[in-house]
């Protein structure tokens, strides 16, 4: 026997012990299609938040036009695209803000506990 069957013949037996196939891992896994699977669930983002934020805005505008165009007045409850969590932040940074120049008078205990 030369090396080239003794390597021949340690990989057959190689492949009738551990069940390997050409592309496969130890427990028998095509790894190709492995990784083909996660590719095909990954779903690639077609556009940034930058560009997602852009035309929320854009959406927004038009609905504001369009309420104003009608009545000659608009809300802001009006808007398709709407972040609660965003507008929270605002508010709070807003409030903040008049404490923090004075335009604003911080709450103290006794203006809650008022009986």
């Amino acid at each position: 026997m030369n090396f080239n069957e003794i390597c021949q013949l340690a990989e057959s037996t190689r492949d009738e012990v551990y069940g390997l196939r050409v592309g496969s891992d130890r427990f028998g896994y095509d790894a190709v299609a492995f990784v083909s699977d996660i590719v095909s669930t990954v779903e690639e983002p077609t556009e940034s938040p930058y560009q997602r934020g852009k035309r929320e805005k854009r959406e927004n505008l038009a609905v504001y036009r369009a309420a104003f165009e009608a009545n000659g007045e608009f809300t802001y409850d009006d808007a398709v695209n709407t972040d609660p969590v965003a507008q929270h932040r605002a508010e709070l940074a807003f409030v903040a803000g008049g404490i923090r120049t004075g335009m604003i008078e911080p709450i103290s205990e006794d203006d809650l506990l008022d009986d």
